[in-house]
Parts: structure tokens; sequence; C-alpha cells
């Protein structure tokens, strides 16, 4: 009798060491987050330099490279979470936001003071900083300053570096159209651009007209923009055989 009293108290107080066991991770578990769904961002600092107004290209893909890594690249463009997802992803993202406008150089947080997600801050900067226009003259501009010198500034992998930069950016601006003529009209606008970086000063006020077009203009628009402009050539030349003509008589 002993004996069964004796076991049947050991079970009992089993049972309570493991219950209290269980209420005890229970309690862990409601305190704690779990690891798999919830880190802290706060302290993370990203050693990229820092946007400036002149870098954004760099900054955007450095940017958008280690939400990659993270796991959380939806964030700059996401807006639809699930209902029971809402509480955890808003927590992620106001981390994430925090981590972002540290990578904003202290001149320009004025300007992304008010947005407090990862989405608007990103369309913000875009908004502020990309005219693919403008973006795709760059890439003319640059490469002709690279390869016009026909010398190098540098060494040969420093050389090579910066025109596959370049053609990031063009590929990135002007990606392979889906037809044909999508194709040819995206080629005309890339000569285009060449075209007015070839124009002379005197032109330079057309010229920023169009580059502030935030859509690249076609081939035929630019042309049609151009030959309205009075030329100062145009002068010169008619003076000329203004002048010829009264020598002639």
């Amino acid at each position: 009798m002993a004996s069964s009293a004796a076991t049947a108290t050991m079970a009992s107080s089993a049972v309570t060491t493991s219950a209290a066991a269980t209420s005890a991770a229970a309690t862990f578990a409601a305190i704690m987050p779990d690891p798999s769904i919830y880190t802290n961002y706060v302290n993370v600092h990203l050693s990229i330099d820092k946007l400036d107004g002149t870098n954004y290209d760099t900054w955007a893909s450095d940017i958008k490279l280690w939400l990659k890594s993270q796991g959380y690249v939806d964030h700059l463009t996401c807006s639809n979470v699930a209902e029971n997802e809402v509480s955890r992803w808003l927590k992620v993202d106001a981390q994430l936001c925090i981590v972002t406008k540290s990578t904003i150089h202290s001149s320009l947080k004025q300007i992304f003071r008010t947005y407090e997600t990862c989405s608007e801050v990103w369309e913000q900067a875009k908004l502020l900083y990309t005219n693919d226009t403008q973006r795709l003259y760059g890439v003319c501009q640059n490469l002709l300053t690279i390869v016009a010198p026909k010398c190098l500034d540098g060494t040969m992998a420093e050389y090579l570096g910066k025109l596959h930069a370049l053609l990031h950016d063009f590929n990135e601006l002007l990606p392979p159209a889906p037809t044909p003529s999508q194709e040819l009209e995206q080629r005309s606008k890339f000569f285009m651009l060449l075209g007015l970086h070839g124009l002379p000063d005197d032109y330079s006020h057309v010229r920023d007209q169009i580059l502030g077009s935030p859509i690249v203009p076609n081939f035929t628009s630019t042309c049609s923009t151009l030959l309205r402009v009075p030329g100062k050539h145009t002068t010169d030349i008619t003076s000329h055989v203004d002048d010829s003509s009264a020598l002639v008589s």
C-alpha cells in the first residue's frame, strides 16, 4: 500500500512539473517573438555610400540588393498584406525604413522626414532623382567621355569596369523590346541622345528642354523640335551667298 501511494505521489508530481514547464514555455513564447519571422534591424548600419543626389543609381542598387539578401525586397512595392500578417509586416517595415533613411545624406533628411514606410521613401527618391531621358543622356555622355580620348585613365580593369557599369545602366533604361519595331524605336532614341550630345552650345537651351521630358522622346519628334530652331550657321551661309553675289555684279 505504501509503495502504491509513493508511486502515485511521484506520478502526480511529475504531471505537475510537466504542466508547469509547459505553462512556462508558453509564457516565454508569448513574450519572445519567433526568431524565424522577426529580426531587429534598428541597429543595422549598411556600408554603402549615402544618397546625396548625385549617386541615386548606385544607392538604389545597393539598397535593393540588401533587401533581397534579407528576403524583404517586396517592402519596396508591396501594399497588399494578408490581414493576419499586417502587425508583423508593419513592424518589420518600420525597422527597414529606419535603416534605409540612415543611408540618406544629412542634407536631404528633411525631404524624407514625413515618409514612414519603405515604399514611400523608395518612391520619393525615385521621383526626385530619376528622369529616364536625362539618365540615358548621361549614359551617352559618359560613354563618349570614356572612349573619345583614346587613352586609359587608370588601369585596364578600371576602364572595363566603367564600360560594364554603363552597359548595365543602358540595359536597365532600354531593356530588350518585345517586338522588332519597338527595338528599332529604342535604338533611334539612343542615337537621338548621341546627336543631342554633339550639338554646339547655341542649342543648349533646346537640349535642356528635350532632356527635361520624363519620357525619352523619339527620334522624329526630336528632329522636328531641332529643325524649328533657327541656327546661327543659316545666317552665316546666307550672308556669304549675298556677298558673293555682290562681287559678281
